[in-house]
């Protein structure tokens, strides 16, 4: 009973929605693991191939405490589990998710005034009741694996490709080696750099 009988004497308390939090709550469990190989290549340089994963336990999520059987009319206060009270928002932790990928990263370290980054992940990650902003509540009663899907939040593959030049002017370089150290802070120790990152959609819920 947690909440006074007479509180909403003066209200027609089943039109008025609740929000609830399970008994015994608890942190939601998170394992991490990975395994990586990694080669030393030319031009010092490395390849590195991994497995990553997690599991999600306990995890929160929503589900509605007063929706009546599949088939009843929810507007029929007696077809509820509590007739006195309309909607009932229940926080629970009883969600999971599951992550599995495989990643390739290759890594050329600064040598010549150059440093290139390449990577790319191909993912598996499924959720049971989605992320901030997602609608958790699933559609029969507290049953959340039969929500189960690709989580919306992480696409198939992603390729990121990354590099760094230093241009050869300045102080130390061949042209402007002879560069007083205030004209050397204005026109050497420039760089260019470029960031690409490409990935495949993202799912839908429909």
């Amino acid at each position: 009973q947690p909440v006074p009988s007479n509180i909403f004497s003066t209200y027609n308390t089943s039109i008025i929605s609740l929000t609830a939090r399970q008994q015994d709550y608890h942190a939601a469990l998170i394992e991490q693991f990975n395994l990586a190989i990694q080669y030393q290549l030319p031009l010092t340089s490395t390849l590195e191939i991994a497995y990553a994963g997690n599991r999600g336990y306990r995890e929160f999520a929503e589900n509605a405490g007063n929706q009546v059987p599949f088939g009843l009319d929810g507007s029929v206060a007696a077809n509820r589990p509590y007739p006195q009270w309309n909607g009932i928002t229940v926080g629970s932790q009883v969600a999971r998710n599951w992550y599995n990928s495989l990643q390739a990263k290759y890594e050329k370290r600064v040598s010549a005034g150059w440093y290139t980054l390449a990577s790319y992940t191909f993912a598996s990650a499924i959720d049971e009741a989605g992320a901030w902003g997602a609608n958790t509540q699933p559609q029969i009663g507290n049953n959340f694996s039969a929500e189960r899907g690709p989580q919306a939040q992480t696409p198939r593959q992603r390729f990121t490709f990354a590099n760094i030049y230093e241009l050869p002017i300045g102080r130390g370089h061949h042209l402007g080696s002879n560069w007083s150290r205030t004209t050397d802070a204005f026109l050497g120790g420039w760089h260019l750099s470029n960031i690409l990152t490409i990935h495949t959609g993202l799912p839908l819920n429909v």
